[in-house]
């Protein structure tokens, strides 16, 4: 038997190993006894680059690029949030939990949300992966199917419309015209198993790839179980007619994910790894099936005009269990529609380059509802049974002028959405709803070249930020909240090797949508508009090759968010700091590489002080975490092999990895994992 063969014979052995692990044990809400700490080993079956320079953008906006490389290198701990961390002024929540998911906010927003994504726009390959009503998550998305992801901070709302912090979009591997197969298996002390498939096949006019991600984990605490298959299929048509057309399909099938609940300081201090007695009580869980289908073209018309066009329908069959009685079980089908194409025209008026794009988005989402009594876990009585829509179409021009060393950049949008609610069960119409909201924001900016490599650049826009269904129905007489920011910044590539980033920004925000607790329904979120916030802060980060085997990626973020006109039910709180988001926080990543065959990376990330709640009487001490990795590459069936050895957490420090803001009864905690150790071997 040949090199070749043995990896034939290894790659399908992993890839059986996937189909067998991805039909054990999917098909129930099931408990998983309590586990102990574990060493871990990791089996990857792809090299890792080791430069990560990024490049910069081209328009006058605030926008980082984590490229290929940065997602292999800083990756570590395989954490989705660990990789977004590298942009500024983003900071995440909600490592170890998954049905809370990715919690992330961009300039403090998106900050309010207990659970996925609010205030920041999510796109795959250009496509919407958020809600039309503003909601977002990244429990469909597998790192390993990326190859760059770029974050928008601020200034989006001009192409992406309903997002106050900006936008992160997603772009995967596009299918190749060449054959190959590459996997990995992984087991590590935080409780995880993973498997992943990657294919790829191209005949005739055809290319293809065919990814699979499982994970399975028994959590860390008590009560945190979960398992997940993901699975993407991606096809490229190459034809005459068209330069892109693509047709995309993502799955995924979440059968469990168990919610151990935020502890109070007491019990986080007397047993870090308990599950509060209420979500054990009410077996805290949720389950989740969303099924994507998405159609992209791009139709070069001419040498300047160009037609880019997205039609894609998504289907959510989401249930959960909350740990409370009175309509503590949600069972919700969602059906969303979109479409948006793009017109873009390339024209020299004398020595001014000067491009135009025109823009039309229409979405529609029906969200079926409804909600039962939990009994100690057992379904009870139906108490709601709903409809709820939400509706949008817009239409934007952006204009970009480039003269010499001066680009000018402006653009208007205009949005119409409708929402509304019908009750089935209260048949009076006293609880149904209906809204309709009209937005125009627009956005101007600057940028001057300074020389080849760096330039300055300034901003103001405004933006727009609808409550979401599921706020709305909570929460009635909720008001949009409305956002206007400026920013300034300076870039600079000083060669190949060196991206320094500085940006300075302020921004206003009315009518603010904060969330609370009742104490009545401890764990179920409620949410009202304050009056006014303010933002200020400055971003820098430094991304540099310091020799030919040492590099690093520093990030540090300072912010003041701060309430200027608002009272809740207590006290004014004008002057308190906005809940949930530390005053200062950044990650330094070293990494030293020997001939690319031995490498260490340390990972340092910190956080200043977080305030839990709106009176600021609680807070989370500053913390730092440090991670490292050390590995060893060598040749082996003519391929690339690496052991490497891993520790997080190394100081063994007590941390949150995430919080519940204004939770009732001061249960604002959920502690992070201690140190924990990984052995590996990638090839």
């Amino acid at each position: 038997m040949d090199k070749n063969d043995c990896m034939t014979g290894v790659k399908l052995f992993t890839l059986l190993m996937v189909v067998e692990l991805s039909y054990s044990g999917i098909l129930t809400f099931e408990d998983v006894p309590k586990v102990k700490d574990i060493d871990s080993i990791y089996i990857r079956f792809d090299p890792i680059n080791v430069t990560a320079i990024r490049k910069t953008t081209t328009n006058p906006i605030s926008e980082t690029l984590i490229n290929n490389s940065e997602l292999d290198i800083y990756n570590t701990s395989s954490s989705l949030n660990s990789v977004l961390r590298n942009a500024p002024s983003l900071f995440a929540l909600s490592d170890f939990n998954d049905v809370q998911d990715s919690r992330i906010s961009i300039r403090g927003f998106g900050a309010r949300s207990n659970f996925g994504i609010r205030g920041i726009k999510i796109l795959v390959d250009g496509i919407p992966e958020s809600t039309p009503d503003g909601q977002g998550q990244l429990d469909n998305i597998s790192i390993d199917y990326f190859e760059q992801i770029s974050v928008f901070r601020g200034s989006t709302s001009l192409l992406f419309g309903n997002a106050s912090g900006g936008a992160i979009s997603f772009l995967s591997q596009p299918p190749k015209s060449n054959d190959f197969t590459r996997s990995s298996i992984s087991l590590n002390t935080l409780n995880n198993r993973s498997l992943t498939f990657f294919i790829n096949r191209s005949k005739n006019n055809i290319d293809w790839n065919f990814h699979v991600d499982i994970q399975k984990q028994m959590g860390h605490r008590y009560h945190s179980s979960s398992h997940s298959s993901i699975l993407n299929f991606q096809s490229r048509y190459r034809s005459k007619y068209f330069e892109i057309f693509n047709i995309s399909f993502n799955h995924l099938h979440s059968p469990y994910a168990l919610d151990p609940g935020a502890l109070t300081l007491e019990q986080k201090i007397n047993d870090p790894k308990m599950a509060r007695p209420e979500n054990e009580l009410y077996d805290s869980r949720e389950s989740v099936q969303q099924s994507k289908l998405s159609l992209r073209t791009e139709k070069v018309l001419n040498d300047r005009i160009v037609l880019k066009t997205d039609i894609w329908f998504l289907q959510r069959y989401f249930k959960n269990k909350l740990p409370f009685q009175n309509g503590g079980q949600v069972n919700l089908l969602r059906n969303y529609f979109g479409f948006n194409s793009k017109l873009t025209y390339d024209i020299w008026i004398g020595k001014t380059f000067n491009k135009i794009m025109f823009g039309i988005e229409i979405n529609n989402q029906k969200d079926s509802r409804k909600r039962f009594d939990n009994i100690m876990g057992t379904k009870g009585n139906m108490v709601y049974n709903g409809v709820e829509k939400f509706m949008m179409a817009a239409s934007f021009v952006q204009y970009r002028m480039n003269l010499n060393e001066h680009q000018f950049f402006s653009g208007i949008r205009i949005d119409h959405n409708q929402t509304g609610m019908n009750d089935n069960i209260i048949t009076d119409n006293e609880s149904d709803y209906k809204e309709e909201y009209f937005n125009i924001t627009p956005l101007i900016g600057y940028k001057y070249q300074l020389n080849k490599r760096s330039y300055i650049f300034t901003n103001y826009s405004t933006h727009f930020e609808t409550p979401t269904l599921y706020e709305t129905g909570n929460s009635f007489e909720l008001e949009p909240q409305y956002n206007r920011m400026g920013e300034i910044g300076i870039i600079s590539q000083t060669n190949q090797s060196e991206n320094i980033e500085l940006v300075l920004f302020r921004s206003k925000v009315e009518n603010e949508i904060i969330s609370f607790e009742e104490a009545d329904e401890p764990g179920r979120s409620y949410y009202r508009n304050a009056g006014v916030t303010e933002r200020m802060g400055a971003e820098f980060s430094l991304n540099k090759a310091l020799t030919k085997k040492f590099s690093l990626l520093y990030t540090h973020t300072f912010t003041d968010y701060k309430f200027t006109d608002y009272s809740n039910d207590e006290n004014a709180l004008d002057g308190n700091y906005l809940p949930s988001i530390p005053r200062y926080f950044g990650k330094l990543n070293f990494l030293y590489e020997l001939k690319k065959k031995y490498a260490i990376d340390l990972e340092l990330y910190y956080t200043g002080e977080i305030f839990l709640d709106d009176n600021n009487t609680h807070s989370n001490p500053k913390y730092l975490l440090s991670n490292l990795k050390i590995k060893n590459t060598y040749k082996a069936f003519g391929q690339n092999v690496t052991i490497f050895y891993y520790v997080g957490n190394i100081f063994n420090i007590d941390y949150d990895s995430n919080i519940r803001i204004n939770a009732w009864s001061e249960r604002y905690y959920e502690p992070g994992p201690s140190r924990y150790y990984s052995i590996g071997l990638e090839f």
